[in-house]
């Protein structure tokens, strides 16, 4: 039997002039990596996340339980197992802001968010 999994866990990494936004968890099992990015995700409403973005709070979460970190394609490819089942959408690049579209890399950062469906079923 596992301890309590309790905290709260920014989705910030600096404070910012909008107030942060925060995934409580209080359960008596660890959150699986579907539950946890339905809760980001739902925490942070239509604009969404980048999967890198999901994956570092995740490995926070991961190393506050002590367990060890996901790599980023596992991490991936969970969020794309989410997106056949209907769970998260691709944000379209014409729905995010410029600052937001590129990140160090050469592709353009993909963000996700919860379709209407799942929001609706949260409800």
């Amino acid at each position: 039997m596992s301890p309590t999994v309790q905290g709260e866990y920014s989705l910030l990494k600096k404070p910012a002039k909008k107030a942060p936004i925060v995934i409580r968890l209080n359960r008596e099992y660890p959150a699986t990596r579907e539950e946890f990015v339905i809760n980001a995700l739902a925490a942070i409403g239509k604009r969404g996340l980048f999967v890198n973005a999901l994956l570092r709070k995740w490995n926070e979460y991961r190393a506050a339980i002590n367990k060890p970190p996901s790599n980023y394609a596992a991490f991936r490819k969970a969020v794309w197992d989410m997106k056949q089942k209907g769970i998260v959408e691709r944000v379209p690049d014409y729905e995010k802001r410029d600052k937001d579209l590129k990140g160090r890399g050469k592709f353009l950062r993909s963000f996700y968010r919860l379709t209407t469906q799942t929001l609706d079923s949260l409800i």
